[in-house]
């Protein structure tokens, strides 16, 4: 095993450094770096630019084809050609240095910012191992050699296919799912944000009807008060983005190029 500074928090190698400075988790000492069956990972965040609106959403998986705008609920096609650069990008960052962090925007709107680490487990704070392939079909995973938890790879054939080098991909964490579509909070509009309150009239607590769309104004059909309705701004909350963890076979040459730094 080799010793290296790793926060077993976020799993991102941090050499020379007491704290953590993704996620501020101290770092007392070095952490025990187990082999990883000539694997090297990345932490990677993907990142779509939506055309028709112009905003960024993360991307879960990039070997998707499409995702949904979060900001206007567009689907956003992914491009192969897009996929397959990023994630050449990534695994020449995973052939870099362990201090490695590398951002990089390219054409068809896609982006990464990866960084070499090493999956840790969420309970026991310690470095996963590979699990050993017992046939060539088995599929990829890691294990706990402490607790047992086990993390296993998507199913992620178009993404090995536009990256060879990419043995495997896997979810931020063993309990992470695939998201089957954009939750939605109790009242909210999916397209919109707005809040749907109930309008009630301050003098009797009659049903108000839709305000007038020029002057805001509603009138009671009952004390036929005039009530000015004013919409709430629409505050989003900002999500930690979403990343992934991408295995890559370290044998296979790779270049990296943008900003990189510790």
């Amino acid at each position: 095993m080799a010793e290296l500074s790793l926060c077993v928090r976020c799993g991102v190698f941090v050499p020379g450094r007491r704290q953590c400075p993704d996620c501020a988790h101290p770092l007392p000492r070095p952490t025990l770096v187990p082999p990883a069956a000539a694997a090297r990972f990345v932490r990677a965040a993907f990142e779509v630019r939506c055309g028709a609106c112009g905003e960024d959403t993360p991307v879960l998986r990039p070997d998707a084809t499409q995702v949904e705008c979060a900001s206007c609920a567009e689907a956003i096609a992914l491009e192969p050609q897009g996929v397959a650069r990023v994630l050449r990008f990534a695994h020449g960052v995973a052939l870099r240095p362990p201090s490695t962090h590398a951002e990089d925007r390219r054409d068809f709107g896609l982006a990464v910012d990866a960084r070499r680490g090493h999956p840790c487990c969420e309970a026991c704070v310690r470095p996963l191992v590979v699990r050993a392939q017992e046939t060539p079909a088995a599929s990829f995973a890691l294990v706990c050699e402490g607790c047992g938890v086990v993390w296993e790879a998507w199913p992620a054939r178009r993404a090995t296919e536009a990256c060879p080098a990419l043995r495997a991909l896997l979810p931020a964490s063993p309990t992470a799912r695939d998201e089957a579509g954009r939750s939605l909070a109790q009242g909210t509009s999916s397209r919109s944000g707005a809040r749907l309150t109930a309008l009630v009239c301050p003098s009797c607590a009659a049903a108000l009807p839709a305000p007038d769309a020029d002057t805001g104004l509603a009138a009671c059909a009952y004390c036929r008060t005039l009530s000015l309705v004013r919409s709430e701004p629409v505050v989003r909350s900002e999500a930690p983005p979403a990343h992934v963890w991408l295995a890559f076979d370290e044998r296979t040459p790779g270049t990296a190029s943008g900003r990189s730094g510790a």
